[in-house]
């Protein structure tokens, strides 16, 4: 769904959103949320579709119809808030927060706009009402443009990716500092454990040869009371 915005400006509420965090668990949490407002021009619906998951699964999704266009975008608006939160009107200068969700530009054309080119390619014609169609023509209206169509384009068989071609500048080198980070940690971790292997190899050397030179005054002892012999008392 789009908005006039400006002068021949328009508004797709169209956003990708993801969240990463390191710290969480073994292996870090990666995360990604999705959500479009659509337009279903013949049922005169909107649709709010949502879809989020682990980043390289398909994840979960879900479609809400609602039956006016402002009611739609609300709910899209309040969504967007609650996973990032800042206002829709601040997405293009607000910071990311902690703990929060972080938008990803978007790597190509938005389901939006590819709907609007579709549009524009269609050859203008006088559509008759609704009421004015047959049964058997709102019928296979009703199934050409059923929501099943946007699961198979989006969902199935389509796991969610995150491929660095279209990674922000900004996200890859934060990425580098972080994975700077970890490399002189991992060095740091190295030269501890090489500290404390040849900590224990020098004590194990240390206990050996303190034990070999206690048994070694025993045997003297005994070898200079064989010298002289047994001793009888008398």
């Amino acid at each position: 769904a789009g908005a006039g915005a400006g002068a021949g400006e328009r508004v797709y509420y169209d956003v990708t959103l993801t969240r990463i965090d390191s710290s969480y668990g073994m292996y870090g949490q990666h995360m990604f949320y999705r959500a479009t407002a659509l337009h279903n021009h013949v049922q005169g619906l909107y649709i709010l579709w949502t879809r989020w998951g682990s980043i390289g699964e398909d994840g979960q999704y879900q479609r809400t119809p609602y039956g006016s266009r402002e009611e739609c975008i609300a709910e899209f608006l309040k969504v967007f808030k609650s996973k990032t939160g800042f206002p829709w009107a601040e997405r293009a200068t607000a910071q990311p927060k902690e703990g929060k969700f972080k938008i990803q530009p978007a790597g190509g054309k938005s389901v939006a706009e590819l709907q609007l080119e579709r549009l524009h390619k269609l050859t203008p014609f006088a559509l008759p009402s609704w009421s004015q169609l047959t049964p058997n023509a709102q019928q296979l209206l009703r199934v050409v443009t059923d929501t099943h169509m946007l699961e198979s384009n989006m969902v199935a068989g389509r796991p969610f990716q995150l491929p660095f071609g279209v990674a922000h500048q900004n996200a890859l080198k934060e990425g580098a500092k972080v994975l700077e980070e970890i490399r002189d940690l991992l060095l740091q971790v190295a030269k501890l454990n090489e500290k404390a292997t040849q900590i224990s190899a020098a004590s194990a050397s240390k206990a050996a040869a303190t034990s070999k030179a206690g048994k070694g005054g025993g045997k003297g002892n005994e070898g200079a009371e064989d010298e002289k012999g047994p001793r009888c008392w008398r």
